[in-house]
């Protein structure tokens, strides 16, 4: 009888099932489309066999391919088309389907004229996201290219329909997508799930028509001894197409105030100058910048052309130029690229649709000084700071210390150079032989001397090294190569940079196990603005290494200079080895140092406040408010009425419309787009409030470990104690918060401004003193 039950209930369900529907989630959208084939993709809230209708007319849908098995995420691959036709189709299921949509295929011919579109960094503002995505739309792109940071965190699964399928439905529906993955796409498996065209690779490369497109990723190694940078050799080794475009993220020649060099710059752009690269196109800094083509100085110059297209909808960057820097601007915007077989006609379209930049290359051409960068002197400046980084006293005497060396860089030029260089120093410097003229064939050295004296408490500021160089065309032959050009040469003619920045640079990307120059560095620099990074890379090599004869070198450090900011900087690392003797004293620094240094790297902090003598742990019991609406920048500054008064049952206006009111939150990091159901703030500013309590024995001190998206504001017993203004990606113990606290209830009210994007916060309570109950 309990047989038959079941039987009938599963019928019930089934039935019911049918009857109720199956939603599609999201899609379709189209991926690697070919001359013959094309992959289309949709999923749907449960398992279904799936099948596409299509045919070239809308309404004359007369061929059909089906799934052999019910999926949730389908993918069906159409065969046997005709090139560079136009199809219409739609996807269809039990009790479903999808508007109709439509594609072309991609040419048999590699004459045909092509356009491709480019958009990147499309996440965070959904109405601008959105915008962009139409205005593509209308373009009439073949297909679309994305330079990644398609969403804001890719492991959470539901950005994928909020930040890409949901704002780019109608692009999505008609257009293949080509994308690489950012670093906000994070790895995700849930990336590789929707874009088939990896095939689970973090790269990938096609041909269309005249082109051939690889897609790279910047999040995995890059180096020579990588799987991707072999792929991308035997790639470009094979490669016979006559245009070579390639797409990844994290660009080689940025314009950004304060991101670092990425050292695969040094890897990847030899490969694209060797193979013919005409273009890199890349993300990560939100605005426009093409640069002038970067190659090697010849008779017959070439280049390759980076351009960052990264204005799809995060909020935007500043620009700092650079030398190479061609064009740039920080606004919303999209490329189009017009193909032919001698062309790649590349046009830079913003918000209201308006051309603002423009560039056509052209197979045939080369180019003059003016408009030309050469590749030789980015590696002239690594090898110079290389060296210059190595520098030490030959000798000291009463606290001064000489230097006498002959540094010999070797030079990548491929036509003869000349120039100069110049010492530059304080009065504090005293300098011999500060400048000198040279000329150098390819393959030559470059001999800088450096021979001075300074007193070692007056050694900041550094010297700093001036070098021109210029092609040198006095022995040249005019006529038996370019008789319409009589100049060789290049724009990037000026080097220019500290010995403090050379040592800086030596110190974090020197070994794991040679930490000589990270404590060179801190010896002599401890002062610097470079010296946070720099214990920061210190503090990750003490983490791997757990090498505890690293403590003589910090002791010695703390010696010869026991500055405050030294000892907040170093004492931490003496807490990893359970020497806690200097605690109550990093407590004290902590409370004399201004609020603006107490930052350090948010991983180590973690580390360290996890061990057992902090007694840390993660808050988890919440009240929530908000969100209040915000004028842009104003949202921190701006006084709200929890500032004012905690009244838990009270509703408030929140200047959206709408009313209201705390409301219990239970988790150990707060996701406040979901916890406060205000989706729509991703793409506005807006303003939440957390409260907590905690209980102590007693008056004393805990430390608060505060990690936010975008800007905090702390108060503790309607007290503030820190304020941080600016935006932010959220990590764990970003903030070091001393907090003072009574015998009984302690509240503790965190503000979080947004800013756009993601928003959420999580805290962490230090009680070393244990006395909190």
């Amino acid at each position: 009888m309990q047989k038959i039950i079941r039987f009938f209930l599963l019928i019930f369900i089934l039935s019911a099932s049918q009857l109720l529907g199956n939603e599609r989630v999201h899609g379709p959208y189209l991926q690697d489309v070919r001359p013959s084939e094309i992959t289309i993709l949709w999923e749907t809230e449960s398992p279904a066999i799936g099948k596409v209708l299509f045919g070239k007319e809308a309404d004359v849908l007369n061929m059909s391919v089906a799934e052999n098995e019910p999926k949730s995420l389908h993918q069906v691959r159409l065969s046997n088309l005709q090139p560079r036709q136009q199809y219409f189709y739609k996807c269809v299921w039990h009790n479903g389907e999808s508007a109709v949509g439509s594609f072309r295929t991609a040419p048999a011919n590699e004459t045909t004229p092509l356009r491709f579109a480019v958009v990147g960094d499309s996440r965070s503002d959904l109405v601008m996201c959105k915008k962009i995505s139409d205005l593509i739309v209308a373009s009439n792109p073949d297909i679309v290219l994305h330079s990644g940071d398609i969403v804001a965190r890719g492991k959470n699964l539901h950005e994928w329909k909020t930040f890409l399928f949901d704002p780019m439905e109608e692009l999505l529906r008609n257009i293949p997508i080509y994308p690489v993955l950012g670093n906000h796409e994070q790895e995700s498996p849930h990336y590789y799930n929707f874009f088939p065209l990896h095939e689970n690779k973090p790269w990938w490369s096609r041909d269309y028509g005249p082109v051939h497109i690889i897609g790279l990723d910047t999040s995995v190694p890059t180096d020579p001894q990588s799987e991707q940078y072999q792929f991308l050799l035997a790639d470009l080794k094979q490669n016979t197409k006559e245009w070579t475009i390639v797409v990844f993220h994290y660009p080689l020649f940025h314009a950004h105030p304060t991101r670092p060099i990425y050292e695969f710059r040094y890897d990847w752009q030899p490969l694209f100058m060797e193979h013919g690269v005409d273009l890199a196109l890349t993300g990560h800094d939100h605005y426009y910048h093409r640069s002038f083509p970067i190659g090697r100085m010849a008779e017959d110059q070439k280049g390759v052309v980076h351009i960052t297209s990264a204005g799809g909808g995060a909020s935007l960057y500043p620009i700092a130029p650079e030398p190479y820097s061609a064009y740039y601007r920080s606004l919303y915007h999209f490329l189009t690229i017009d193909v032919t077989e001698n062309e790649l006609e590349i046009r830079a379209i913003d918000q209201d649709n308006r051309v603002f930049d423009g560039i056509i290359l052209n197979k045939n051409q080369d180019y003059s000084p003016a408009n030309f960068v050469e590749y030789g002197m980015f590696e002239l400046e690594r090898k110079l700071k290389n060296q210059l980084g190595q520098l030490s006293p030959t000798n000291s005497k009463n606290n001064v210390v000489f230097f006498d060396t002959t540094f010999a860089i070797e030079t990548d030029f491929y036509m003869p150079v000349s120039g100069h260089y110049e010492w530059q120093a304080g009065s504090a410097w005293k300098l011999k032989s500060s400048s000198k003229n040279f000329t150098l064939t390819p393959g030559q050295k470059l001999q800088i001397k450096f021979s001075g004296e300074v007193d070692k408490k007056n050694f900041m500021p550094t010297p700093e090294l001036k070098l021109h160089l210029e092609a040198d065309n006095s022995t040249r032959n005019v006529l038996g190569h370019r008789p319409y050009q009589r100049f060789l040469g290049f724009r990037n003619q000026d080097l220019h940079f500290s010995i403090e920045e050379a040592a800086y640079k030596n110190a974090v990307l020197s070994s794991v196990e040679n930490l000589q120059p990270v404590f060179y560095f801190l010896d002599y620099y401890a002062e610097s603005k470079y010296a946070y990074d720099v214990i920061v890379a210190l503090g990750t090599r003490i983490l791997r290494t757990q090498d505890r004869r690293i403590l003589t070198n910090l002791e010695t450090l703390l010696q010869k200079n026991p500055s405050d900011l030294n000892k907040f900087r170093i004492f931490p690392f003496y807490f990893l080895f359970n020497d806690f003797s200097h605690l109550e004293e990093w407590i004290a620094v902590m409370g004399r140092l201004p609020s603006e240094h107490l930052s350090f790297a948010p991983k180590l902090i973690c580390t360290l406040t996890d061990l057992d003598f902090f007694n840390t742990n993660k808050v988890e019991n919440w009240q929530l408010l908000g969100p209040f609406a915000a004028e842009k920048g104003q949202g921190l500054v701006h006084v709200y009425p929890p500032e004012q008064e905690l009244n838990f049952t009270k509703k408030y206006d929140a200047g959206t419309g709408a009313e209201v009111q705390w409301h219990p939150y239970a988790g150990k990091t707060i996701d406040l787009l979901k916890a406060l159901t205000a989706p729509d703030f991703a793409f506005k500013e807006g303003i939440a409030y957390a409260h907590t309590t905690v209980s102590a024995s007693k008056d004393g001190e805990i430390l608060l470990l505060l990690g936010s998206n975008d800007d905090p504001a702390v108060w503790v017993n309607n007290k503030e104690v820190h304020r941080k203004k600016g935006g932010r990606s959220e990590q764990a113990c970003q903030d070091m918060i001393i907090a003072p606290v009574k015998k009984g209830r302690n509240d503790i009210l965190i503000k979080v401004g947004q800013h756009g994007g993601a928003w959420g916060l999580n805290l962490r309570i230090s009680d070393w003193k244990k006395i909190l109950e």
